[in-house]
């Protein structure tokens, strides 16, 4: 039915539907076929590794117009991620991409930095950096409650820095952030003009990163809107801290509901 030329369906919701890699061939067939399907999630089934390569074939194939593929709690690993690079470099659609809940580490971000063809940048190293600097569609990313670390950390921030990097909405929640790391991210969000949400929701930080994040804030390059974080979770001296960089910036929301 979905590849018939008259399917008009453009949102295919199919989550806890406990399909296997097995049915990721048939999935995929789909991609290649419907030219009006935008929206597909797939989270909470078992598609693991074997699953997610039969899908990024068709994602990375010209006809592919999917925009949107949630993957949250897929059992996948950084070998699925050697793939997905290829997709944000090949992908003219896809704008959002979530990988939350799944079995990434710092190794998942170095896999995103080696794929084999950059177009725009082919003379320099392949690095995150020019993986969302060649994919100027994807607009929103995902990494929630992975367990990505300093690495992975220092590399996605320096991706942030790019200048052709379109991001707007970035998800963190559940990272490990010390204090350092803070330092790394609060000056990638100065430097990149797109962004303009930022989850941090389920982080615990303490009182000197929360000052970094601040100072950050408070910079005249930083376009973030809305922050995500729980405001009272931290003492009264944060609190007020947090309070007074919304009240000094009206254009920034921070809050645990956003």
């Amino acid at each position: 039915m979905l590849k018939h030329r008259a399917c008009s369906i453009e949102e295919l919701m199919l989550g806890m539907c406990d399909i296997t890699a097995e049915a990721c061939e048939e999935i995929a067939s789909v991609l290649v076929c419907n030219k009006k399907l935008k929206l597909l999630s797939l989270v909470e089934n078992p598609l693991r590794n074997e699953g997610m390569l039969m899908l990024c074939d068709a994602l990375k194939r010209p006809v592919c117009v999917l925009e949107t593929l949630p993957l949250m709690c897929c059992c996948l690993t950084s070998v699925a991620c050697d793939h997905i690079s290829q997709v944000l470099l090949c992908s003219k659609s896809l704008s959002l991409l979530d990988l939350q809940s799944n079995f990434l580490e710092d190794d998942a971000v170095t896999s995103l930095c080696e794929a084999t063809e950059v177009p725009k940048l082919p003379h320099q190293a392949v690095n995150l950096s020019a993986v969302l600097a060649c994919n100027e569609k994807l607009k929103i990313l995902r990494l929630g409650s992975n367990d990505i670390q300093d690495v992975g950390v220092k590399q996605l921030c320096e991706a942030l820095k790019h200048p052709d990097c379109k991001v707007e909405h970035l998800g963190l929640d559940m990272w490990q952030l010390t204090t350092a790391y803070c330092e790394a991210l609060a000056s990638a969000f100065t430097v990149c003009t797109s962004l303009k949400r930022l989850n941090l929701h389920w982080i615990s930080l303490n009182h000197d990163g929360v000052v970094v994040l601040c100072e950050a804030l408070n910079h005249l390059d930083c376009a973030l809107q809305q922050l995500g974080l729980d405001k009272s979770v931290f003492d009264k001296e944060i609190q007020m801290l947090l309070t007074a960089m919304e009240e000094k910036n009206p254009h920034l929301t921070i809050s645990h509901l956003l």
